[in-house]
């Protein structure tokens, strides 16, 4: 196993569909006329009852996943993470380039692949999923090692010693997937690649893996790859996303972390990475289903999905984690006197088995642990306002983040970060 001590800041990965407005369907098709999931980690079962959801989610759902970031310390050389509305262009890639002040600047690729099985380094099985099962992991690819040289020189030796059918494992995502180095993953379009390395998690950054090639993502199944650019800025992340967004007239442009980063700005904007979400409330398996809806194995539902009827919200159904912190928010607002903050016919719901709109990214409402609330209301300080401050501040006290920060603003969209499964 790989170790490094070098503590590399780096800001996010996990990018595939965010920055973008994408419209989903609200309810997708949960009908199940086929087998569940049968895995060696994930148990089969025949009762699908409780696949549906009790609410819809919205129509438009925006995921900031380039928020995913590691702000946890400083860093003598921080990277800030450059996303755009839509994604980064080749044209706006030559800006930041040309921007004074910019020392360096590596563009990373960030996709979803699919894994349908796994094997430990003896070849035993580990993770064998059926029936059009997978588990999504999020993966980063660098066109080079040379990509990384400025912010993670350890990280750049790895990649090195990489084949072209090898791959990097964070420590976290090996531990997840109970894989080390000589263990493969084989994907949902039957591309396989063997564990080469596994690193800490500070140097992998956010993605459960790490790919070399400028066409590994594709040919490890991705669809749509998406474009990060890390730049090494001698000022700080705030400075560099207001000259960046000077030059897009003034919208679309988001910073995450550089220099400064430890600032609310970031902590305001931040949604956990995928792995993370995933250590907290849990993995599982899914396959698609029409309408932008996905089936998700009916253990892990059974275990972590539950009805409630929330304080000024109603009926629904969350993670059994975020729904007793939901409670209580609202009961707070209730035994305050401030009912009115909240519009009870403006709630649109919490878990919503599906994809990101447009997306072969899941939302975290798949894992119940985002609430639309106030949605589509006006955006003032007035009762019933998805952004009144009463409302935005006691969510932030319980660790719930909102989206009307993002890239592409979605205010409405509350989602827990902090939160521990066995609530």
């Amino acid at each position: 196993m790989v170790r490094s001590k070098r503590n590399w800041f780096v800001v996010l990965a996990g990018l595939a569909v965010a920055a973008l407005t994408v419209g989903c369907s609200a309810r997708g098709d949960n009908t199940v006329d086929d087998a569940a999931p049968t895995s060696t980690s994930v148990a089969a079962s025949t009762s699908v009852a409780a696949t549906s959801p009790s609410t819809s989610a919205p129509s438009d759902e925006e995921d900031d996943s380039e928020n995913e970031n590691e702000n946890e310390n400083e860093d003598e050389n921080p990277a800030a993470a450059v996303v755009m509305a839509g994604g980064l262009t080749p044209e706006f890639i030559s800006t930041i380039e040309a921007t004074d002040g910019v020392q360096h600047m590596a563009v990373t690729l960030t996709g979803q692949l699919r894994l349908s099985a796994s094997e430990d380094s003896a070849g035993n099985p580990v993770d064998v999923l059926t029936n059009g099962f997978v588990i999504q992991i999020d993966a980063r690819a660098y066109a080079s090692p040379a990509a990384a040289t400025t912010f993670a020189p350890d990280l750049v030796e790895a990649l090195q010693d990489l084949e072209p059918d090898q791959m990097v494992l964070s420590e976290s995502s090996a531990a997840l997937r109970r894989l080390d180095v000589g263990s493969t993953i084989t994907f949902d379009n039957d591309s396989r690649f063997q564990v080469g390395a596994v690193l800490p998690d500070a140097l992998v950054g956010s993605a459960e893996l790490i790919l070399v090639g400028p066409d590994a993502l594709t040919a490890a199944g991705a669809q749509n790859p998406r474009q990060v650019a890390l730049v090494d800025y001698d000022g700080t992340g705030e400075m560099l996303e207001q000259v960046l967004l000077a030059k897009n007239d003034g919208e679309g442009i988001r910073v995450f972390g550089g220099r400064g980063a430890a600032d609310s700005q970031d902590r305001d904007r931040a949604v956990l990475a995928q792995i993370r979400v995933k250590e907290i409330f849990g993995e599982f398996s899914h396959r698609p289903r029409s309408g932008g809806a996905v089936e998700i194995d009916p253990q892990w539902v059974e275990q972590n999905i539950v009805s409630v009827d929330l304080p000024l919200l109603g009926q629904t159904r969350c993670h059994r984690a975020y729904a007793t912190v939901l409670a209580d928010v609202m009961q707070g607002l209730i035994d305050d006197g401030l009912s009115e903050v909240i519009d009870p016919a403006a709630f649109q719901g919490c878990w919503n088995p599906r994809f990101i709109g447009g997306s072969d990214r899941l939302s975290r409402h798949a894992w119940g642990i985002a609430a639309d609330i106030n949605f589509f209301n006006p955006l003032d300080d007035q009762p019933g306002s998805p952004v009144h401050p009463e409302l935005l501040e006691r969510m932030a006290a319980a660790g719930i983040t909102s989206g009307h920060n993002w890239s592409t603003p979605d205010p409405g969209h509350f989602e827990y970060l902090t939160g521990e499964a066995d609530g």
